[in-house]
C-alpha cells in the first residue's frame, strides 16, 4: 500500500465512529478558539488504533462522505445554518 492515501481511493473505507471524549473536547475547543461554528476536521486512524488530527478546514469538502457513510451531514449543516450564531 502506498504511503499517500490518495493514490488508490478504491482501497479506502469509511465508517462512523465515536471519538474519544478527550479528542472531541479538543476539537470543540479548537473551533471555539477561532470563533467557528463548524469545521471539517481531517483525522487519521492508524492500524494500531491511534487517532491523529491532521488539519481543520473551516469549509471542507464532505459531500462524498455522506454518500459513503449514509450520515445526514448536509441536514446537520442546514440545521446549524438555520439556528444562526448562538454565542
Amino acid at each position: 500500500m502506498s504511503q499517500d492515501w490518495r493514490a488508490d481511493y478504491s482501497v479506502l473505507s469509511y465508517e462512523p465512529m465515536n471519538l474519544p471524549s478527550r479528542m472531541e473536547e479538543a476539537l470543540i475547543a479548537h473551533l471555539e478558539h477561532f470563533g467557528l461554528v463548524s469545521g471539517s476536521f481531517d483525522l487519521a486512524l492508524t492500524r494500531d488504533g491511534d487517532l491523529h488530527w491532521l488539519e481543520l478546514n473551516p469549509n471542507g469538502q464532505w459531500g462524498w462522505l455522506e454518500e459513503e457513510t449514509g450520515l445526514p451531514i448536509a441536514a446537520a449543516f442546514a440545521d446549524v445554518l438555520a439556528q444562526g450564531a448562538t454565542t
